[in-house]
């Protein structure tokens, strides 16, 4: 189960009420990631465009293989980034182990080092120096 806001539940039910009781949702059960599928075709198509334009060689990996599903990922990352904590982050995500949300949780390295020393810096800890 994945909780919602009072908005994400009062917007069904709103165009409910107005279809008189029929389906809100009436599109196939995979259109919205064929729809991703080709925005991101699209995307990409126009980036090579422009990088030739530009005469600059295209990134042969940009947007390949990416899906919708991929920005669940992106969203759990993104909600700790902005301070969410596990468990509100888990219950949002529909994560039921902690194993699951770490699987999707990819947080970048800069914030990584953020945290670490905003919390040694609570603390009065200093950072050791980094011999190379």
């Amino acid at each position: 189960m994945v909780s919602l806001s009072r908005e994400a539940v009062r917007i069904p039910e709103s165009l409910r009420k107005r279809r008189e009781g029929k389906r809100v949702w009436t599109m196939a059960s995979d259109s919205v990631a064929q729809a991703f599928g080709r925005a991101a075709g699209r995307a990409r198509a126009a980036c090579e465009k422009e990088c030739l334009a530009g005469e600059r060689e295209p990134d042969p990996g940009f947007l390949v293989d990416v899906r919708f599903h991929d920005l669940r990922h992106e969203v759990t990352s993104r909600l700790f980034e902005r301070g969410r904590n596990t468990l509100t982050v888990s219950a949002d995500i529909g994560h039921k182990t902690l194993q699951r949300l770490k699987r999707y949780t990819h947080l970048r390295a800069e914030t990584i080092v953020r945290e670490r020393d905003r919390t040694e810096s609570r603390r009065g800890e200093k950072r050791l120096p980094i011999s190379r």
